[in-house]
């Protein structure tokens, strides 16, 4: 961390410099026998890596065609990869204050409200907390530093290399925010290695009965010629966004070489939400006044107020100790789980204050041949919307404003996993979603204290980071 400049205090007599020096030396004793403490728990260190924007199937691990993720898609086949994990925000400043604190929250936190967050409550553990991040929304200041020893804003810089060999006798929390594959997506040209591919003809579909709807007057040809390049465009994006997932994916293959006990680490690869890539339609407010023959405005590029399952259906792998090799752990989860799931498997008691569940339990009953239960319901919150997703599969978006034009959405996602076709808006499990998402706002609103700051600074950083504007 940064030092802190002090100015220099008057000095005190002589006697008085005795006595200062009898009981600096008395605290200075205390003080080393209190970091000489074995750590609370096992012991084991830990490897937390979220990648920024990730969707889960464009990993290998969860089905995806291309060789994005080998070194993911090894840490899932020796351990066990989450099915269907929700984070709880479709952008980063909220979904990583969730993650952090184990807490739903309902506002577009800027700054980490009050609370301990992993990193300070691994601290008071006796472990030795180091993070490197390139998301410029985590800088000092933000609050995600609280906890940590060591916080650097660059990639993989080489004192946190230093740091990640050191051996100071305590355990270690690492904690690597990567910003592949953010957009705009731009590999490195060693992995700049795949070619555009042809959307899928639910795309191409959606594309075509939008411009059918929104332009009835142009011909065929002028529709298939706006189409056409639109596709492209797409493809071509598509393929350098799997660039950035394999150059992250290197990055945690350097970062994991690294380790010093890499048997005794516990590694969690997790998101904080995914991205649109131009296959769903932006919310219809985020649209007023926009150039609708222009398809790639229509539909929205990357992510932050829409709550589809590209954006808040998250990869989720454990591996190391205490974690089953080669499982895939069924049921719905969510980020906050994160926090408590990393505390029981290094043997420390999660807090009672927080809305993660453990996931540590559900390990152990698959690993026993045992159906694991997951969630009742999960939820997503941004500006616009909020989502609950139950365990047989329906989900509804509210928007927080009744007024026109953004309105409710109700889908099955079991029948219809790409919510193309809403079910109306009536009936027991309708009205179980909507009751349950009210509840979820009045109970996540009671962080909303906390200082959500947005200045002209980070307005501006919101626009560079395509948040606001897009």
């Amino acid at each position: 961390m940064t030092g802190l400049v002090h100015s220099q205090p008057p000095r005190p007599p002589r006697g008085a410099r005795a006595l200062c020096c009898v009981a600096f030396a008395s605290a200075l004793c205390a003080s080393c026998a209190e970091k000489e403490a074995a750590p609370r728990g096992n012991g084991l260190d830990v490897l937390l890596c979220v990648i920024d924007t990730l969707r889960p199937d464009h990993l290998g691990c969860y089905g995806h065609s291309r060789a994005t993720s080998p070194t993911i898609d090894r840490l899932a086949a020796e351990g066990t990869c989450v099915a269907h994990a929700t984070a709880q925000s479709s952008w980063t400043g909220p979904s990583m204050v969730s993650m952090m604190l184990s807490r739903h929250v309902a506002d577009d936190f800027v700054k980490m409200p009050p609370g301990a967050t992993l990193a300070e409550m691994l601290s008071e553990a006796g472990y030795r907390a180091a993070a490197v991040q390139s998301n410029i929304l985590l800088e000092e200041g933000s609050g995600l530093e609280r906890g940590f020893e060591d916080y650097a804003l660059r990639p993989l810089p080489p004192q946190f290399i230093d740091i990640l060999r050191r051996d100071d006798g305590r355990p270690r929390f690492v904690y690597v925010h990567l910003t592949q594959p953010h957009d705009p997506y731009e590999p490195v040209p060693q992995f700049d290695v795949f070619k555009p591919e042809p959307l899928p003809r639910g795309q191409i579909d959606d594309y075509a009965a939008f411009l059918e709807e929104a332009h009835p007057s142009w011909s065929e040809a002028e529709r298939s010629q706006v189409l056409e390049r639109a596709a492209a465009q797409v493809a071509a994006a598509a393929a350098r966004y799997d660039g950035e997932i394999l150059q992250a994916d290197k990055v945690l293959a350097d970062v994991l070489s690294l380790l010093p006990r890499p048997d005794q680490t516990l590694v969690v690869v997790a998101a904080d939400h995914g991205e649109c890539l131009w296959q769903r339609r932006e919310a219809p407010s985020g649209l007023l006044g926009a150039d609708t023959g222009d398809l790639l405005t229509v539909f929205k590029p990357t992510h932050n107020v829409l709550l589809s399952e590209e954006l808040i259906h998250v990869p989720l792998v454990l591996h190391g100790p205490g974690v089953p090799a080669g499982a895939v752990l069924p049921g719905l989860a969510e980020n906050v789980d994160i926090l408590p799931t990393i505390l029981e498997l290094l043997g420390l008691e999660p807090p009672d204050d927080i809305d993660g569940k453990s996931l540590a339990a559900s390990m152990a009953r698959l690993a026993a041949g045992e159906e694991p239960a997951g969630r009742d319901i999960v939820f997503s919150n941004t500006t616009l919307f909020t989502a609950a997703r139950a365990r047989g599969g329906r989900k509804l978006v509210l928007p927080w404003r009744e007024a026109q034009p953004d309105q409710p959405a109700f889908f099955d996602l079991a029948a219809d996993p790409g919510e193309r076709t809403p079910l109306p808006l009536s009936g027991r499990e309708y009205e179980g979603l909507k009751s349950a998402i009210e509840e979820f706002r009045e109970r996540a609103l009671r962080a909303s204290s906390a200082e959500n700051v947005v200045d002209a600074d980070v307005e501006r950083r919101l626009l560079e980071l395509g948040y606001v504007g897009k």
